[in-house]
């Protein structure tokens, strides 16, 4: 992935995790792995941010193809 110039993602369940937002990271992964202690997920959505960081913006950013679902764009996740 990190060499890649484009990548392409179907998603018909949640928003990908290049275009999550932080607070939409975590409600999914806390909601996803109920074990984790909130430090450990706000150390997954850390990843989360830093990957969409490294992919989507500088100076040869990646192309980013996506197709969601309508319903991703309309379910509620978290608050």
């Amino acid at each position: 992935e990190a060499a890649a110039t484009a990548l392409a993602n179907y998603q018909p369940l949640l928003v990908p995790g290049l275009l999550q937002t932080e607070d939409y990271a975590r409600a999914v992964i806390a909601q996803m792995r109920p074990e984790l202690t909130p430090d450990q997920v706000d150390a997954l959505v850390r990843v989360r941010m830093d990957r969409q960081d490294s992919r989507l913006s500088g100076e040869h950013p990646t192309d980013l193809w996506a197709v969601l679902d309508e319903a991703v764009l309309r379910r509620v996740i978290g608050s």
